[in-house]
């Protein structure tokens, strides 16, 4: 692994975007906290907290002067080649941790046609709103939990809000509070996880018991739940893809997160452990340009502010 330039950051970036010259030749901050700090123990701190309960971002990546390697990136044909040292905060439930190859500054995953990214969002718990609507005396309305049924309530009244009050009460009765708690809104019953984890699929029935069949139950996602281990994201011609390491992302541990590519498949390593070979056998377009990010961001109405510093950012090829 041939690395042509390494970033340990003597010089703090920038939170210029790329406007001015930055007094780190290869890297700027960006996001709504485009700030950093020397660490206490070298590298740079980036810092995510939350303004007004929106969710706010902080993203080191290339200053945009377009004078070094950084800022041009690599061409994903070329076998690119990417690592970051860093360090978790005191904290990293309801956070977003990033690092990797990708086109643009962002944290997320639907952005940028093609990246190799590591990700992890733990601690995040997975929240589900049901709204019944056109509700008579007789309808019958149902909820499942990965395609079992959870609760199931007959309305006694047309309203809304007498659907919603028993759908809770029978949820409760059947023991899915143990796995989500049920609030009632009297105009929506939201369910939210008992702990962190990957989302379970939430459906719902209505069945006309009343004069006029319009009765409808509308469930939506409004948060997804997360595990908290690392993710390898690979984005492909403007496809996702997630792989999960199985390696855990804990507090105030530090990382060496490491992409290499042949022949454009992903190989990745965290901590010298190998976590993905090839990809499943993935390929990534050949006239993309991706560049070296790293960043973290806060969960909206979360209070706590989040930091991870970052050692290191090199970007490479394999020979």
């Amino acid at each position: 692994m041939l690395h042509e330039i390494v970033e340990r950051f003597n010089q703090l970036p920038t939170d210029d975007a790329g406007q001015t010259a930055s007094a780190n030749e290869n890297c700027a901050t960006f996001g709504d906290c485009p700030t950093a700090a020397f660490a206490a123990d070298g590298g740079v701190a980036l810092t995510a907290y939350t303004e007004a309960q929106t969710a706010q971002t902080a993203i080191l990546g290339p200053n945009g002067q377009n004078t070094n390697q950084f800022d041009k990136g690599r061409l994903a044909n070329a076998q690119p080649s990417f690592r970051a040292v860093l360090k978790t905060g005191a904290a990293v439930n309801d956070a977003i941790i990033m690092a990797g190859l990708r086109q643009t500054a962002a944290l997320d995953v639907a952005t940028d046609d093609n990246k190799a990214i590591f990700r992890a969002e733990p601690g995040r718990k997975q929240i589900v709103t049901v709204t019944p609507a056109n509700v008579q005396v007789g309808d019958v309305f149902t909820l499942t939990v990965d395609g079992q049924a959870a609760a199931r309530f007959v309305a006694s009244a047309a309203t809304v809000a007498n659907v919603t009050a028993g759908l809770k009460a029978a949820w409760d009765a059947a023991g899915g509070k143990n796995r989500f708690a049920a609030v009632d809104g009297t105009t929506v019953l939201t369910l939210t996880a008992a702990a962190a984890g990957e989302s379970r699929a939430i459906t719902g029935t209505a069945v006309n018991g009343g004069a006029n069949d319009t009765q409808t139950i509308t469930i939506a996602e409004t948060q997804a739940g997360t595990s908290a281990t690392w993710k390898l994201v690979l984005s492909i011609a403007n496809v996702d893809y997630v792989f999960d390491t199985g390696v855990a992302c804990l507090v105030s541990t530090l990382y060496t997160l490491e992409l290499s590519s042949l022949a454009r498949q992903v190989g990745a390593w965290i901590n010298g452990k190998r976590v993905c070979i090839d990809a499943a056998g993935l390929t990534f377009g050949a006239a993309s340009a991706i560049k070296p990010y790293a960043g973290i961001g806060q969960s909206t109405g979360i209070g706590t502010a989040k930091t991870i510093n970052v050692y290191e950012l090199a970007l490479g090829a394999e020979l």
